[in-house]
């Protein structure tokens, strides 16, 4: 059996002419085998989360479809070996297994089974008050059709109708600009201005029957009672109009418009053609009064609508017999596959990549600073934290035990990595039988505690179960019994503040008790004390960076990871000033979230994850602390409420503690430095990628309203509730009230008492060597992750207490742990069998079990 404990050389520098014979992890074969790997996992993460639902095996710290990946090619691998083929060494498994891990979250809730519902939410709900502040950048959507049309310069392309002008009005305070202005001197007036636009098919941008976005800046002023604006189309050969919007809204001083503009406007409106395929879009006023009308807007957003409804696909001679009316919404094939059109259609994937190449990019670029600079830090802290505080990388047992270790025999050889699997797939597949057929035992482990408990108590027992999963429970068997103890007392230390709240009144404040803000405030407090308790290794990095050069055994130097962190602040500014957001507001955004990313690390390095969810749940409210929209704009800190929605909710830190793992265990394996690095860039480029491909084409082919897996593509208003507070806390400064405030009081303490609570108990654990409540305690009870998996923990310290009391050290290492490598490959199997019996139902229409290994 593969040993589980921490590798010997994981704790000791490998000697420097060892250090120097690098073997290759990422080669041709590796990379191949990679974006196999990929797209194996990618197709199983979409049909079992998105089709079926199964919620929950593609978030645990080592995800369950990568896993299933890595299965099949150790299958194969075993199967050449067989033929006397060699493929995939032990750095090359290692490299492809730690690409898949690190690229997982980014295909499910760590980017894309998140990102289309947050990132449509302001344009698809019509939110127009919003619009301006998010950069256009950032969503999918087709160029503006009107860009300039309406502008004083192309008035000979223009018709008019009474009184139409261009004059030089104030846009913002202090900048003038010549702006299209519609007056009438009575009621019954009526001024118009049109432009004529062309469809694709004769030669323009309009595709007719595809849904638009249609807004302009408006200011009004002098209306009669009836007085109304407009925007009208005309089909080219039709006397009746098509009437887009009216309304009568003056505008009013805000922040995002402080000289009372206010953008009116339609979403999804279908605009068609008349004769030559053409059609004028006008903007008018009736009824007495002026308005004056600049930025109007017409994007194509069929690259939104298509993903909820999906497409039908036509053949290209098909598609040029139909009316140009009726050519919406469709996927136009190649008439011949077996050409390079063909080729070019199904790598494509029936995405709109024109709508999606920008935001892809765009994303793309900030994911990668963000685990650029996490990798830089890892590159930094390994020694540290691996052989000078000997953390044990727990969650890189499974991996290690999977792909075999040198001195060990293979895991499908130890009976007990047998009886661990067979045990839990066992348990696994009677809670599935349970559920088609009651009469079978139900041996789901999930007690509700709260009827033991009386109503004195408050809220602390609502909600609160005894649960044990498999999988969490394979893990957490490998983590310290002080660790799993710890979260579990966090846990419920945290509970006890919903006791407090009901005896105290505290709990009337919105949003008691404040996870989110204790969270925050742990986070930056426990990053700030590691700093400062580790103040005589950074002293050691900062002469070398002086002195250059690298400590025998380390394959990185101080310099090279700076030059690093230094190109992630380069990329940094420039990508703010490719999107048009505050530099200084980004940075501060980034800084943190690298700061959440360097405490993730320590933590997976010293005590383990058995899942996400475990990261504070809005880290864009760091910019409300600090000033907020008057501070650094609305448009960096809209951007950071979107990115917030999937950087640190849920399970997108568990990448840069896998980095870690990766650059430890490719030292011990000598695998090239380089390599280590370029499979960090792989995981990324793969996960957004491949995952994106998977995902989109997907939605368009069958369309996200028919997916049993709503969230991924609801849209997410409710998120977006304390920056509309903040946007209208900064419209009231700008009227002069000095007063408005970004956030209550109440809600303050909540930075306060988790600050507190962290630095205590991180002091007391460096201080005490007898201390053993570990801050992971305090810094996680309030997650979701620690109301998911406190039962499996305390499980699991149950266990381990009791092998070594009855067994000794040599019990835990030698029969428990493998006994877990076997219940994690179980919970892998029953995952597996899970999703096909699922599948096999779903086809039935029948029900089928939910099941979370």
């Amino acid at each position: 059996m593969p040993q589980t404990s921490s590798p010997q050389s994981a704790k000791e520098p490998v000697p420097e002419m060892a250090a120097r014979r690098f073997l290759p992890g990422l080669t041709p074969v590796s990379i191949m085998a990679s974006i196999l790997g990929m797209f194996l996992m990618g197709m199983l993460i979409q049909y079992a989360e998105v089709h079926l639902f199964l919620d929950g095996p593609q978030e645990v710290a080592i995800s369950l479809p990568a896993v299933v990946a890595v299965l099949v090619l150790i299958g194969l691998r075993v199967l050449f070996t067989r033929l006397n083929i060699q493929i995939l060494s032990r750095p090359e498994m290692l490299c492809v297994f730690y690409v898949l891990l690190m690229s997982a979250p980014l295909m499910t809730q760590g980017f894309w089974h998140r990102v289309l519902g947050i990132m449509v939410t302001i344009p698809k709900s019509g939110d127009f008050s919003r619009l301006d502040a998010y950069r256009d950048t950032l969503w999918p959507h087709g160029p503006n059709l009107v860009n300039g049309g309406f502008s004083a310069e192309n008035q000979a392309n223009l018709k008019t109708q009474g009184q139409v002008s261009w004059e030089e009005v104030e846009v913002a305070p202090g900048v003038r600009e010549k702006t299209l202005v519609l007056q009438n001197e009575s009621g019954e007036g009526l001024s118009a201005v049109r432009l004529a636009l062309t469809s694709r098919a004769a030669g323009g941008q309009l595709q007719p029957g595809e849904p638009y976005l249609v807004s302009f800046l408006v200011r009004g002023s002098d209306f009669a009672t009836p007085t109304q604006y407009f925007c009208r189309v005309y089909p080219q050969g039709e006397a009746d109009s098509l009437q887009i919007m009216q309304a009568r809204t003056l505008g009013g001083k805000t922040w995002l418009q402080p000289s009372g503009f206010y953008r009116a406007g339609q979403y999804g409106f279908r605009i068609p053609v008349g004769e030559g395929g053409r059609v004028e879009v006008e903007f008018g006023l009736m009824g007495k009064g002026r308005i004056e009308l600049r930025d109007p807007q017409i994007f194509n957003v069929d690259a939104i609508e298509s993903a909820y409804t999906g497409k039908e696909i036509v053949t290209q001679s098909q598609f040029d017999q139909l009316p140009e009316n009726s050519r919406a919404g469709l996927i136009v094939r190649p008439d011949n596959l077996w050409s390079g059109a063909g080729l070019v259609f199904l790598l494509g994937g029936y995405i709109p990549w024109n709508a999606w190449w920008q935001p892809i990019a765009a994303w793309t670029a900030l994911i990668a600073l963000v685990l650029a600079g996490t990798l830089a830090i890892n590159m930094l802290m390994r020694r540290k934290w691996v052989e000078g505080e000997r953390y044990s990388l727990p969650l890189s047992r499974v991996p290690m035990a999977l792909i075999g270790e040198v001195s060990g025999e293979p895991w499908y050889r130890n009976r007990y990595v047998w009886s661990g699997a067979l045990t839990t797939l066992a348990w696994c597949l009677m809670r599935s039988w349970n559920f088609y057929n009651s009469s079978v035992p139900d041996l789901n482990i999930a007690i509700p505690l709260a009827g033991y408990f009386g109503p004195t108590w408050g809220a602390m027992w609502t909600g609160v179960e005894f649960k044990v999963f498999a999988s969490l429970l394979a893990l957490a068997i490998f983590f310290e019994i002080n660790v799993l103890l710890s979260l579990v007392a966090g846990y419920f230390l945290f509970r006890l503040l919903f006791w407090f709240g009901s005896v105290s009144g505290f709990n009337v404040n919105p949003g008691y008790p404040f996870a989110q803000e204790q969270q925050l405030g742990g986070f930056a407090v426990y990053a700030l004390i590691v700093l400062l308790f580790s103040w005589k290794y950074l002293l050691e990095i900062a002469k070398q960076l002086i002195q250059g050069g690298k400590r025998p055994g380390e394959i990185y130097s101080p310099r090279a990871a700076v030059l690093l962190l230094v190109a992630v602040v380069v990329g940094a500014v420039l990508w703010a000033n490719w999107i048009g957001v505050s530099i200084s507001g980004l940075g501060l955004f980034l800084f943190f979230l690298l700061l959440v990313g360097f405490v993730s690390s320590k933590l997976r390095a010293e005590c383990g994850m058995p899942f996400g969810y475990f990261t504070p749940y809005n880290c864009a409210v760091i910019l409300l602390l600090f000033g907020g929209i008057p501070v650094f704009g609305t448009e960096i800190v809209l951007l950071a409420f979107v990115a917030s929605f999937f950087i640190t909710v849920s399970v997108f830190f568990l990448i840069p503690g896998a980095q870690l793992e990766l650059l430890e265990l490719g030292r011990t394996e000598r695998v090239n430095p380089r390599h280590l690095v370029w499979a960090c860039a792989l995981a990324v480029v793969g996960g957004m990628v491949i995952g994106g491909w998977v995902f989109l084409s997907n939605a368009y082919s069958l369309g996200g309203n028919a997916m049993k897996y709503a969230w991924a593509f609801d849209v997410k208003p409710w998120f977006f509730t304390e920056f509309n507070s903040e946007l209208s806390r900064a419209t009231i400064l700008l009227a002069g009230d000095a007063a408005a405030q970004s956030a209550s009081g109440a809600a303050n303490w909540g930075y306060v008492y988790g600050g507190v609570l962290t630095g205590v108990t991180a002091i007391a654990r460096q201080l005490f060597g007898g201390f053993w409540f570990h801050p992971i305690g305090v810094l996680l009870g309030p997650s979701n992750m620690a109301h998911l998996v406190w039962g499996s923990c305390l499980t699991a310290a149950v266990l381990r207490i009791l092998f070594l009391k009855f067994g000794g050290a040599d019990a835990v290492k030698n029969k428990l742990q493998p006994f877990a490598v076997g219940m994690f490959i179980g919970a892998v199997i029953a995952f597996l069998i899970a999703t096909a019996m699922g599948a096999w139902m779903l086809a039935q229409g029948e029900p089928y079990f939910n099941l979370m290994p």
